[in-house]
This record gives structure tokens, C-alpha cells and sequence, in this order.
């Protein structure tokens, strides 16, 4: 128990535990399970289970009987249709999503597959992105809304004002004002880096990273983004720049030669070319590779110097070659690091970054109220032309109007 934390917070964040071991279990826990793993007492534990029980987060399922073994437990399993939460994806695609409690994409609607380009939606930018948030919405009237989830490439600072997105129109959008005319839910947004190593750490059966770092950039392995995770935490930086743009991290090979190889990438049929063509050896195709897989491993040595993590997890399209990429990283990375700090890291090639990834990550801030706070204070949402009409039925002389949403 922190100093300072009331018996509501303690409470809360006891919830808040219970439903994150409940949620990594696949067919659920028992009690005694659950009281013996967090260190809670009985009492404790079956007072919990009340609430959760009541508020419909989570089922309580009998264990199959078994053949002497007396009477069978009951498992507490997570309701994951109990909430849900709104995503947009604000990277190379203006993408929205609805994600429920369990993380699982439910809805995707990728409104425009051609990256987003400065400027280009000066005059509707703010127009799209209300709409497809509304659209989202409506489909769930009437079902629990835990809030907007909003994946940004570019710099996110720690309030989630997207500082600058060079595929946005302007500088310093504060999406919770961009999104008010639609809806007053709670709006989280970050860097897309963070979200997406939050998103490993949460398909995680149980933690055990507690320093990860992810990176990613195109297959050059020049430029692109980062972030860490330190003792378990998101590691921010001052303002939540840190990691951000890796643009600005050394490399073996630079920008000018990253340049030359896009050029001649392109002339081999783009990546998919690119990639038939290290496969069957072709020397052009080999040289690249081989420099961008050094310039990748000359990064993670700088990430094992000074971070010491527990695995780096690379975001590149190289799965058709993954063992010999990741060999080749590594090898650099030993030529580069202090062989202490590569001392049982891992090196993990995760492939690229897809539409759909993003938005399930979106939505772990808003989940993060649930399982790390343990609130179960979301309500139904109700769409505006209904809210009124609910309002108004609900008004008496005096009154004042009721919550909608």
C-alpha cells in the first residue's frame, strides 16, 4: 500500500490486479488461485469477486468435474464484451477501430489506404477524423464505452498533444479538442512506438520484460522510431520526446546511402522485388541487405549500451529471411556493444507494422483504466440525438440532467 493512497484506491487497485491475472489466464482462476498469486487474503479476495461479479466484468464458470476429485471450483473469466474502446490511427493510414476488453479488433475501417501527406487535408482533416470517430460510436450505442484510443506516428508529448506528425495538417493537435464536437468521452493519445511495445508487453501469459525496447524504420534500418520500457514503465523523457525521431541516432550507413538504396529498391519492383531478390541471391540485392541489417545492429548495441534490456524487438519486412537477419543484427551488434550488456538479450524480428496492430494498441490507455486502476465506472454510451431525448425525459422541476454516457 503506497502512502497516501485511500481505502478506495486500494480497493481499486486490487480490482484492478484480480482482472489483469483474470485476463492472462485463458480459462480463468479460482479464487484460492487468485488470493495465493496476489497475496490477498480470503476475505479480501471474495469481496472483490462480489463487485466484479455484480458489475459483469467477470463470469463465473464451474471447472468440468473430474472423476474423484470431490466438487469442482469455479473460475472467474473475463467478460470481454463488458467495454470497449474507439481507435484511430493517425500513421500511414487514417484507420479507425473498436477494440473490447480483451484487446481483440472487432471493427476496422481503413478510410484511406495512401499515406496522409502534409497539408493534404488542411481543410478536412478534422472533418474525416470526426466522422469515422462518430461512425465507430454509433455502432455502439447502447453497449459500454470506456473512451478514444489514438495511435500518432511522429512526437507525442506526456499530455498527448501530437506535437508534430509531419502527415497531419498542423503542429500541436490536441485531438480531445479535434474530437469535441462528436463526443465528450475521455481521449488518450500517443506515440506509436510506445503503444505498439505496450501491445508485446501486453500479450505477454505473464510479465517478464522488464526493460524492452522496439524500434523500426524502413528496411534500410536508417531512421525511423523507438521506445523503452524501463523497470516495467513506459520511459518518456522529460517532455515524451525520448527516442524520438531515431533519424537522429548513428548509424554505419547514413542517410545519403539509405537514399541510394530506396532508389535502386524501386527499380528492383519495391520491397516485395527487393526480398525475391536476396532470396535468390542476386548481389545488388545481398549488398543491401547486408548494410541495412549492420545499420540495425549497430542501433541495438547502442540500445544494449544504454538501456541493458531484456529483449529488442525490431519492426522490419524481413521475415522471409528472419534467421539470418537476426544473425547478422546481432553479429553487428557484438562488434559495436559491450558483451556484458548482450549477455542474454534478445533479439526479436517482429516484422511490419500493420493498420490493425496500431489500433489494438490505441486502446491500451483506456484498457489501462480497467486493469491497472481497476475502475469500473464506464457507462453506455448514448448517441446525441438519443441523449437528448433522454434528457429531457429525465429532467423534473428542478431537477438536473442525468449522465448519458
Amino acid at each position: 500500500m503506497k502512502i497516501g493512497m485511500s481505502q478506495a484506491d486500494v480497493a481499486r487497485r486490487n480490482r484492478g490486479a484480480v482482472l489483469s491475472m483474470v485476463r492472462r489466464s485463458r480459462k480463468g482462476m479460482s479464487r484460492v488461485a487468485l488470493s495465493e498469486a496476489l497475496g490477498l487474503t480470503t476475505p479480501s479476495l471474495t469481496k472483490i469477486a462480489r463487485v466484479l461479479l455484480a458489475s459483469g466484468i467477470v463470469r463465473e464458470e464451474p471447472e468440468s468435474a473430474r472423476a474423484g476429485l470431490g466438487r469442482p471450483s469455479t473460475y472467474l473469466q473475463l467478460n470481454p464484451d463488458w467495454g470497449c474502446v474507439v481507435t484511430v490511427n493517425l500513421t500511414h493510414s487514417l484507420a479507425f477501430g473498436v477494440v473490447n476488453l480483451s484487446g481483440e479488433l472487432l471493427d476496422y475501417e481503413c478510410t484511406d489506404a495512401t499515406p496522409l501527406r502534409k497539408y493534404h487535408y488542411r481543410d478536412d482533416f478534422d472533418a474525416r477524423v470526426c466522422a469515422g470517430v462518430k461512425r465507430a460510436l454509433e455502432k455502439l450505442s447502447g453497449r459500454r464505452v470506456l473512451g478514444i484510443g489514438v495511435i500518432s506516428s511522429g512526437r507525442v508529448d506526456r499530455d498527448g498533444i501530437i506535437c508534430r506528425n509531419d502527415e497531419l495538417p498542423r503542429e500541436d493537435v490536441d485531438m480531445r479538442k479535434v474530437l469535441a464536437p462528436v463526443t465528450d468521452l475521455p481521449v488518450w493519445t500517443d506515440e506509436e512506438f510506445r503503444l505498439l511495445l505496450l501491445g508485446h508487453l501486453w500479450r505477454q501469459p505473464a510479465p517478464s520484460w522488464r526493460h524492452a525496447v522496439v524500434m523500426g524504420s524502413y528496411y534500410s534500418g536508417f531512421g525511423g522510431g523507438q521506445a523503452a520500457v524501463v523497470n516495467g514503465e513506459v520511459y518518456y523523457g522529460r517532455r515524451g520526446f525520448a527516442g524520438l525521431p531515431a533519424i537522429f541516432m548513428a548509424t554505419l550507413h547514413g542517410e545519403a546511402e539509405a537514399m541510394a538504396w530506396n532508389r535502386q529498391v524501386t527499380a528492383m519492383g519495391g520491397e516485395a522485388g527487393y526480398m525475391r531478390r536476396v532470396q535468390e541471391g542476386d548481389p545488388n540485392a545481398l549488398d543491401i541487405f547486408a548494410k541495412s541489417a549492420e545499420n540495425y545492429g549497430y542501433r541495438v548495441a547502442q540500445v544494449a549500451n544504454h538501456f541493458n534490456p531484456d529483449v529488442v524487438l525490431i519492426y522490419a519486412n524481413y521475415q522471409a529471411v528472419a534467421e539470418e537477419f537476426v544473425r547478422r543484427v546481432r553479429q553487428t551488434a557484438e562488434r559495436h556493444a559491450d558483451p556484458l550488456n548482450l549477455q542474454g538479450m534478445e533479439i526479436r524480428l517482429c516484422g511490419p507494422r500493420s493498420n490493425e496492430e496500431r489500433l489494438r494498441a490505441a486502446a491500451l490507455p483506456a484498457l489501462a483504466t480497467v486493469y491497472r486502476d481497476g475502475r469500473l465506472d464506464a457507462a453506455v454510451y448514448v448517441p446525441a440525438t438519443r441523449r437528448a431525448t433522454r434528457q429531457a425525459q429525465v429532467l423534473a422541476p428542478g431537477g438536473s440532467p442525468a449522465r448519458a454516457w
